[in-house]
């Protein structure tokens, strides 16, 4: 409210209280209401350029400012839960676009707004980071393993014949992987510094999404899982061993890691070893769904920088 009566004298300083209150709402931590307060600070810019290039051709055809004044209204509730920028862009827009048919000075109003915009979010960020400050990384850490618990729930209920993962323990893992993106969004950014940690975070995020969706189509297929050949019993308890190691460690943002394939032919390849001759599709689709989990796991582990054996290596880069 200080900075808003500085900057306006009073008149529109709502603006920088509305910018401040509204960076916080459905964030958690400092990185998050960093990115929020730059989204929205960039959109309100957008939103008076392109409002002034609009007004120019508009000038004098009432009826066509309407129409624009009906469309922002109708982005503003399109936008309002996919992009804070783009919200921004459309409020700002459609208040510019109204401003010439109240009788109102748009030139000093619209650079009011930007300031008192870009103020509301310099002080969020400030309390963010300085009043009660929530580190991203930890909070990133945290979800990471509350995404691993979660998967590990679901591949231990597939491999127990006759039974499958419940369907709560589905949705949690789904929960867990959006609270993750979200979270690791700030960390994750384009316009980030530390571009090596954000390729490396993105690239766990894929992993773990390949991992979760192998987990589900295993989950269907419990029944038809043939665990008394020798390869395949082998091979599910290694993937639970490794689900053990990387929800006991408890992974943190890890360091740069060699990549050994990307998460898409994880997705389609094949796997190492083929089910037992004789099998039934179902079962064939089984094995395979439980060998690309095991190999998208030794690479996430090692992703994270968990210890993986000279053996393990070895089947990576044969994969």
């Amino acid at each position: 409210m200080a900075a808003g009566h500085v900057i306006t004298s009073g008149a529109h300083a709502y603006w920088a209280v509305l910018s401040c209150w509204t960076i916080y709402v459905g964030t958690s931590t400092a990185g998050e209401i960093l990115v929020k307060g730059y989204r929205r600070t960039i959109g309100t810019l957008a939103g008076v350029l392109a409002a002034l290039a609009a007004a120019g051709l508009t000038v004098g055809h009432p009826t066509a400012t309407m129409m624009l004044i009906v469309a922002g209204v109708l982005g503003i509730a399109a936008t309002a839960q996919l992009s804070h920028a783009a919200m921004a862009f459309f409020v700002t827009a459609t208040i510019a676009l109204a401003l010439p048919l109240l009788n109102t000075p748009s030139s000093r109003v619209l650079s009011d707004r930007v300031l008192e915009t870009a103020a509301g979010a310099v002080c969020g960020i400030l309390a963010a980071h300085l009043v009660w400050p929530v580190p991203t990384t930890a909070t990133a850490d945290a979800r990471l393993r509350d995404a691993l618990t979660c998967l590990r729930q679901v591949v231990d209920a597939a491999l127990r014949p006759g039974t499958t993962a419940s369907v709560d323990a589905t949705r949690q893992l789904d929960q867990a992987l959006a609270d993750l993106r979200t979270t690791a969004q700030p960390l994750t950014y384009g316009a980030t510094p530390w571009r090596q940690r954000r390729r490396t975070l993105r690239y766990i995020t894929a992993l773990l999404d390949v991992c979760a969706t192998q987990a589900k189509h295993l989950a269907t297929l419990t029944a038809a899982l043939p665990l008394a050949d020798p390869a395949t019993r082998g091979t599910a308890a290694r993937v639970e061993a490794t689900l053990e190691t990387l929800t006991r460690i408890g992974p943190r943002t890890p360091p740069a890691r060699p990549v050994w394939t990307t998460p898409a032919a994880l997705s389609t390849g094949h796997p190492a070893a083929p089910a037992p001759l004789g099998s039934s599709p179902a079962a064939q689709r089984a094995v395979r769904h439980l060998y690309r989990l095991d190999a998208c796991l030794l690479i996430l582990a090692d992703a994270l920088g968990l210890p993986i054996d000279t053996s393990q290596r070895q089947r990576l880069s044969a994969a």
